[in-house]
């Protein structure tokens, strides 16, 4: 997967339980699979919502931690909400 092109490899698949599922994949960023990727979903939400003739759906990413994400398609807009999981806290400091 290293030698394609592009920042990485998204496989998506119609599902009984979900709308659809995924599985991302980014070794050139060193993150052999994430997770839940929110910015793929904005890809995969158009495609999706143009297959199944869908608005709103339902997302399973099924790496290993896996999540669900509630997904709406508004015009040119892509609307991902459900749970997220801290797992660093930090500040940023800078003069305003």
């Amino acid at each position: 997967m290293s030698r394609i092109e592009g920042r990485g490899l998204v496989i998506t698949a119609r599902s009984i339980e979900y709308d659809f599922v995924s599985r991302c994949f980014y070794p050139k960023l060193n993150v052999p699979e994430d997770p839940v990727t929110g910015s793929a979903h904005t890809y995969l939400t158009p495609l999706w919502a143009g297959k199944l003739g869908k608005t709103e759906m339902v997302a399973k990413q099924l790496s290993p931690r896996g999540g669900v994400l509630h997904v709406r398609i508004e015009g040119q807009r892509v609307f991902i909400t459900g749970n997220a999981v801290l797992f660093m806290h930090g500040e940023i400091p800078f003069d305003l």
